[in-house]
Protein backbone atom coordinates (compact mmCIF):
# COMPACT_ATOMS: atom_id res chain seq x y z
CA UNK A 1 0.00 0.00 0.00
CA UNK A 2 1.36 3.43 -0.94
CA UNK A 3 2.52 5.46 2.05
CA UNK A 4 4.55 8.57 2.85
CA UNK A 5 7.54 8.78 5.18
CA UNK A 6 6.21 10.37 8.37
CA UNK A 7 3.07 11.40 6.49
CA UNK A 8 5.04 13.98 4.46
CA UNK A 9 6.81 14.29 1.12
CA UNK A 10 6.37 12.01 -1.86
CA UNK A 11 5.20 8.40 -1.63
CA UNK A 12 7.76 5.75 -0.69
CA UNK A 13 8.66 2.81 -2.91
CA UNK A 14 8.96 -0.04 -0.36
CA UNK A 15 9.50 -3.52 -1.82
CA UNK A 16 11.49 -6.66 -0.98
CA UNK A 17 12.82 -9.05 -3.65
CA UNK A 18 14.82 -12.31 -3.32
CA UNK A 19 18.40 -11.75 -4.40
CA UNK A 20 18.09 -8.01 -3.91
CA UNK A 21 16.69 -7.38 -0.48
CA UNK A 22 14.50 -4.55 0.67
CA UNK A 23 14.20 -1.39 -1.42
CA UNK A 24 13.07 1.75 0.44
CA UNK A 25 13.27 4.84 -1.75
CA UNK A 26 11.32 8.04 -2.27
CA UNK A 27 9.26 7.60 -5.43
CA UNK A 28 9.36 11.26 -6.43
CA UNK A 29 5.60 11.41 -6.97
CA UNK A 30 2.53 12.46 -5.00
CA UNK A 31 0.16 10.33 -7.12
CA UNK A 32 -0.96 6.91 -5.89
CA UNK A 33 -1.60 5.62 -9.44
CA UNK A 34 1.98 6.36 -10.45
CA UNK A 35 3.36 4.55 -7.37
CA UNK A 36 1.19 1.52 -8.17
CA UNK A 37 2.52 1.49 -11.74
CA UNK A 38 6.07 1.82 -10.39
CA UNK A 39 5.50 -1.21 -8.13
CA UNK A 40 4.25 -3.20 -11.12
CA UNK A 41 7.40 -2.20 -13.05
CA UNK A 42 9.61 -3.48 -10.22
CA UNK A 43 7.76 -6.82 -10.22
CA UNK A 44 8.30 -7.23 -13.97
CA UNK A 45 11.98 -6.27 -13.61
CA UNK A 46 12.46 -8.99 -10.99
CA UNK A 47 10.56 -11.58 -13.01
CA UNK A 48 12.65 -10.85 -16.12
CA UNK A 49 15.95 -11.01 -14.24
CA UNK A 50 16.77 -7.30 -14.29
CA UNK A 51 18.11 -7.40 -10.76
CA UNK A 52 20.78 -4.87 -11.79
CA UNK A 53 18.11 -2.20 -12.14
CA UNK A 54 16.57 -3.05 -8.78
CA UNK A 55 19.99 -2.96 -7.10
CA UNK A 56 20.72 0.46 -8.61
CA UNK A 57 17.39 1.74 -7.24
CA UNK A 58 18.21 0.19 -3.88
CA UNK A 59 21.68 1.82 -3.77
CA UNK A 60 20.31 5.21 -4.74
CA UNK A 61 22.27 5.42 -8.01
CA UNK A 62 19.07 5.24 -10.08
CA UNK A 63 16.05 7.27 -9.05
CA UNK A 64 12.77 5.28 -9.20
CA UNK A 65 11.07 8.03 -11.21
CA UNK A 66 13.92 8.09 -13.74
CA UNK A 67 13.63 4.32 -14.18
CA UNK A 68 9.84 4.54 -14.45
CA UNK A 69 9.96 7.36 -17.02
CA UNK A 70 12.33 5.30 -19.20
CA UNK A 71 10.20 2.20 -18.69
CA UNK A 72 7.04 4.01 -19.75
CA UNK A 73 8.74 5.51 -22.80
CA UNK A 74 10.67 2.47 -24.09
CA UNK A 75 9.24 -0.57 -22.29
CA UNK A 76 12.56 -1.23 -20.53
CA UNK A 77 15.43 0.27 -18.57
CA UNK A 78 18.80 0.71 -20.26
CA UNK A 79 22.04 -0.56 -18.80
CA UNK A 80 23.97 1.91 -16.62
CA UNK A 81 25.29 4.90 -18.52
CA UNK A 82 27.79 7.50 -17.46
CA UNK A 83 26.13 9.42 -14.61
CA UNK A 84 28.03 12.51 -13.44
CA UNK A 85 29.70 12.20 -10.06
CA UNK A 86 29.22 14.62 -7.21
CA UNK A 87 32.73 15.93 -7.95
CA UNK A 88 31.29 17.82 -10.93
CA UNK A 89 29.61 20.16 -8.44
CA UNK A 90 33.01 21.76 -7.74
CA UNK A 91 33.43 22.80 -11.37
CA UNK A 92 29.85 24.11 -11.49
CA UNK A 93 30.41 26.20 -8.35
CA UNK A 94 33.37 28.04 -9.88
CA UNK A 95 31.45 28.82 -13.08
CA UNK A 96 28.10 29.73 -11.49
CA UNK A 97 26.80 33.16 -12.50
CA UNK A 98 27.22 34.72 -9.05
CA UNK A 99 29.88 36.87 -7.39
CA UNK A 100 33.33 35.39 -6.81
CA UNK A 101 32.72 35.47 -3.06
CA UNK A 102 29.48 33.51 -3.51
CA UNK A 103 31.30 31.01 -5.74
CA UNK A 104 33.78 30.33 -2.95
CA UNK A 105 30.90 29.82 -0.52
CA UNK A 106 29.19 27.34 -2.87
CA UNK A 107 32.43 25.45 -3.34
CA UNK A 108 32.98 25.25 0.41
CA UNK A 109 29.45 23.94 1.09
CA UNK A 110 29.45 21.40 -1.74
CA UNK A 111 32.96 20.27 -0.82
CA UNK A 112 31.53 18.76 2.38
CA UNK A 113 29.49 16.25 0.35
CA UNK A 114 32.21 15.73 -2.25
CA UNK A 115 34.75 14.78 0.40
CA UNK A 116 32.29 12.30 1.94
CA UNK A 117 31.97 10.25 -1.29
CA UNK A 118 33.90 11.83 -4.20
CA UNK A 119 32.98 9.05 -6.66
CA UNK A 120 29.28 8.90 -5.78
CA UNK A 121 26.87 9.76 -8.65
CA UNK A 122 24.73 12.86 -8.34
CA UNK A 123 21.73 10.59 -7.85
CA UNK A 124 23.17 9.87 -4.38
CA UNK A 125 22.87 13.52 -3.30
CA UNK A 126 19.60 13.05 -1.35
CA UNK A 127 21.17 10.20 0.62
CA UNK A 128 24.36 12.21 1.27
CA UNK A 129 22.30 15.15 2.48
CA UNK A 130 20.21 12.99 4.82
CA UNK A 131 23.39 11.48 6.29
CA UNK A 132 25.01 14.89 6.73
CA UNK A 133 21.83 16.26 8.32
CA UNK A 134 22.28 14.01 11.36
CA UNK A 135 25.51 15.67 12.51
CA UNK A 136 25.75 19.05 10.77
CA UNK A 137 25.27 22.43 12.47
CA UNK A 138 21.85 23.78 11.36
CA UNK A 139 23.11 26.88 9.54
CA UNK A 140 25.87 24.97 7.71
CA UNK A 141 23.51 22.19 6.67
CA UNK A 142 20.89 24.62 5.34
CA UNK A 143 23.52 26.43 3.27
CA UNK A 144 24.78 23.10 1.89
CA UNK A 145 21.24 22.00 1.04
CA UNK A 146 20.60 25.31 -0.75
CA UNK A 147 23.85 24.91 -2.71
CA UNK A 148 22.82 21.42 -3.86
CA UNK A 149 19.42 22.76 -4.91
CA UNK A 150 21.11 25.51 -6.93
CA UNK A 151 23.37 22.96 -8.63
CA UNK A 152 20.47 20.69 -9.59
CA UNK A 153 18.35 23.66 -10.65
CA UNK A 154 21.01 24.71 -13.14
CA UNK A 155 21.96 21.22 -14.36
CA UNK A 156 18.82 19.09 -14.06
CA UNK A 157 15.97 21.60 -13.80
CA UNK A 158 13.42 22.26 -11.08
CA UNK A 159 11.06 19.61 -12.47
CA UNK A 160 13.59 16.79 -12.29
CA UNK A 161 12.82 14.01 -9.79
CA UNK A 162 16.27 14.43 -8.27
CA UNK A 163 15.62 18.12 -7.51
CA UNK A 164 12.31 17.17 -5.89
CA UNK A 165 13.94 14.49 -3.75
CA UNK A 166 16.60 16.93 -2.50
CA UNK A 167 13.88 19.47 -1.72
CA UNK A 168 12.10 16.80 0.34
CA UNK A 169 15.14 16.69 2.67
CA UNK A 170 13.91 19.18 5.25
CA UNK A 171 16.13 22.07 6.44
CA UNK A 172 17.18 22.20 10.07
CA UNK A 173 15.53 24.84 12.29
CA UNK A 174 17.90 27.45 13.67
CA UNK A 175 17.80 30.87 15.27
CA UNK A 176 19.57 33.50 13.13
CA UNK A 177 22.29 35.44 14.90
CA UNK A 178 21.02 38.86 15.92
CA UNK A 179 24.37 40.61 16.46
CA UNK A 180 25.03 43.44 18.92
CA UNK A 181 25.46 47.11 18.07
CA UNK A 182 28.72 48.50 19.42
CA UNK A 183 27.70 50.98 22.14
CA UNK A 184 28.62 54.62 21.50
CA UNK A 185 30.53 55.15 24.80
CA UNK A 186 32.60 52.03 24.09
CA UNK A 187 33.28 53.25 20.55
CA UNK A 188 34.45 56.65 21.80
CA UNK A 189 36.76 54.99 24.35
CA UNK A 190 38.02 52.32 21.96
CA UNK A 191 41.68 51.43 22.55
CA UNK A 192 43.09 50.79 19.09
CA UNK A 193 46.04 52.17 17.13
CA UNK A 194 45.09 55.43 15.36
CA UNK A 195 44.88 53.93 11.83
CA UNK A 196 42.61 51.08 13.00
CA UNK A 197 40.54 53.47 15.11
CA UNK A 198 39.91 55.64 12.06
CA UNK A 199 38.80 52.58 10.10
CA UNK A 200 36.38 51.58 12.87
CA UNK A 201 34.89 55.09 12.96
CA UNK A 202 34.48 55.08 9.17
CA UNK A 203 32.50 51.84 9.24
CA UNK A 204 30.40 53.03 12.22
CA UNK A 205 29.49 56.34 10.56
CA UNK A 206 28.82 55.11 7.01
CA UNK A 207 27.11 51.75 7.59
CA UNK A 208 29.52 49.90 5.33
CA UNK A 209 29.89 46.19 5.96
CA UNK A 210 33.41 44.72 5.81
CA UNK A 211 33.12 43.64 2.16
CA UNK A 212 31.88 47.12 1.20
CA UNK A 213 34.58 48.99 3.14
CA UNK A 214 37.32 46.92 1.52
CA UNK A 215 35.48 47.31 -1.80
CA UNK A 216 34.49 50.38 -3.81
CA UNK A 217 33.31 53.64 -2.24
CA UNK A 218 34.06 57.35 -2.60
CA UNK A 219 33.23 60.75 -1.11
CA UNK A 220 30.60 62.52 -3.25
CA UNK A 221 30.00 66.10 -2.08
CA UNK A 222 27.98 65.97 1.14
CA UNK A 223 27.74 62.20 1.05
CA UNK A 224 29.65 58.95 0.73
CA UNK A 225 28.76 56.85 -2.31
CA UNK A 226 28.90 53.14 -1.53
CA UNK A 227 28.92 50.47 -4.21
CA UNK A 228 27.16 47.54 -2.55
CA UNK A 229 28.32 43.96 -2.95
CA UNK A 230 25.01 42.08 -2.52
CA UNK A 231 22.33 43.64 -4.72
CA UNK A 232 21.39 46.79 -6.57
CA UNK A 233 19.63 48.26 -3.51
CA UNK A 234 22.96 48.37 -1.68
CA UNK A 235 24.23 50.98 -4.17
CA UNK A 236 23.61 54.05 -2.02
CA UNK A 237 24.55 57.57 -0.98
CA UNK A 238 24.85 58.17 2.77
CA UNK A 239 25.50 61.36 4.81
CA UNK A 240 29.11 62.46 5.30
CA UNK A 241 29.22 62.49 9.11
CA UNK A 242 33.01 62.62 9.49
CA UNK A 243 35.87 62.33 6.97
CA UNK A 244 36.24 58.64 6.10
CA UNK A 245 39.65 56.95 5.93
CA UNK A 246 40.81 54.31 3.49
CA UNK A 247 41.70 50.80 4.77
CA UNK A 248 45.34 50.73 5.86
CA UNK A 249 45.57 46.96 6.37
CA UNK A 250 43.92 43.76 5.24
CA UNK A 251 40.40 42.96 6.34
CA UNK A 252 41.50 39.93 8.32
CA UNK A 253 44.14 41.90 10.26
CA UNK A 254 41.62 44.56 11.23
CA UNK A 255 38.97 42.01 12.17
CA UNK A 256 41.34 40.10 14.46
CA UNK A 257 42.54 43.31 16.16
CA UNK A 258 38.99 44.63 16.57
CA UNK A 259 37.66 41.37 18.02
CA UNK A 260 40.61 41.11 20.42
CA UNK A 261 39.99 44.67 21.68
CA UNK A 262 36.19 44.56 21.89
CA UNK A 263 34.88 41.00 21.67
CA UNK A 264 32.66 42.20 18.79
CA UNK A 265 32.51 41.24 15.14
CA UNK A 266 33.36 44.01 12.67
CA UNK A 267 29.85 43.73 11.18
CA UNK A 268 28.54 45.07 14.50
CA UNK A 269 29.89 48.49 13.45
CA UNK A 270 27.22 48.54 10.73
CA UNK A 271 24.63 47.86 13.42
CA UNK A 272 26.10 50.74 15.43
CA UNK A 273 25.46 52.98 12.42
CA UNK A 274 21.80 51.93 12.39
CA UNK A 275 21.56 52.72 16.12
CA UNK A 276 23.11 56.17 15.60
CA UNK A 277 20.57 56.97 12.89
CA UNK A 278 17.72 55.96 15.21
CA UNK A 279 19.12 58.04 18.08
CA UNK A 280 19.37 61.02 15.72
CA UNK A 281 15.67 60.48 14.88
CA UNK A 282 16.24 60.03 11.16
CA UNK A 283 12.99 58.92 9.44
CA UNK A 284 12.73 55.18 8.89
CA UNK A 285 12.49 55.51 5.11
CA UNK A 286 15.89 57.22 4.99
CA UNK A 287 17.43 54.82 7.52
CA UNK A 288 16.47 51.91 5.27
CA UNK A 289 17.86 53.73 2.24
CA UNK A 290 21.15 54.55 4.02
CA UNK A 291 21.51 50.90 5.07
CA UNK A 292 20.62 49.62 1.61
CA UNK A 293 17.66 47.66 2.97
CA UNK A 294 14.98 49.29 0.85
CA UNK A 295 14.27 48.63 -2.84
CA UNK A 296 15.40 52.18 -3.66
CA UNK A 297 18.38 54.38 -2.92
CA UNK A 298 18.09 57.74 -1.15
CA UNK A 299 18.47 59.53 -4.50
CA UNK A 300 15.39 57.65 -5.72
CA UNK A 301 13.41 58.71 -2.66
CA UNK A 302 14.01 62.39 -3.34
CA UNK A 303 14.91 64.45 -6.38
CA UNK A 304 18.62 65.07 -6.85
CA UNK A 305 18.16 68.79 -6.16
CA UNK A 306 16.49 68.02 -2.83
CA UNK A 307 18.72 65.22 -1.58
CA UNK A 308 21.66 67.40 -0.43
CA UNK A 309 19.72 69.14 2.39
CA UNK A 310 18.68 65.75 3.71
CA UNK A 311 22.27 64.48 3.62
CA UNK A 312 23.61 67.57 5.37
CA UNK A 313 20.76 67.69 7.90
CA UNK A 314 21.03 64.00 8.76
CA UNK A 315 24.82 64.25 9.10
CA UNK A 316 24.39 67.19 11.49
CA UNK A 317 21.82 65.26 13.55
CA UNK A 318 24.16 62.29 13.96
CA UNK A 319 27.06 64.57 14.88
CA UNK A 320 24.93 65.93 17.73
CA UNK A 321 24.48 62.39 19.01
CA UNK A 322 28.24 61.82 18.78
CA UNK A 323 29.10 65.06 20.62
CA UNK A 324 29.05 64.77 24.44
CA UNK A 325 26.39 66.94 26.16
CA UNK A 326 29.01 69.05 27.97
CA UNK A 327 30.75 70.01 24.77
CA UNK A 328 27.43 70.91 23.15
CA UNK A 329 26.63 73.33 26.02
CA UNK A 330 30.09 74.91 25.84
CA UNK A 331 29.66 75.54 22.14
CA UNK A 332 26.44 77.54 22.66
Amino acid sequence: MAHRSGGRGTYVLDRTFPGVGRIVRSSGTHRVRVVDAMNAMCSVLWETGRLDVLRRIQAGTLHPMVAFSEWRATGGVARPSSVPSVATMREWAMTARVSHRHQLGLRSCLGILIRAEPRAPITALPRLLRTYRRTAPPRTFNKTRAAVQAFLRDTEGRRSPLYGEVTDVRPLPHQPAQGNPFALPALQALDLPAPLLGMAWTMATTGMGPAEYWGRWSVDGAGVRIHGTKRAGRERLVPLIRPPVLPSCRQRVFQEAFQAATGHDTYDLRRTYATLLEQARIPGSRIRAYLGHGPRTVTDLYLRADVLPYLRGDAKAVRRVLTPAGRRKAAR
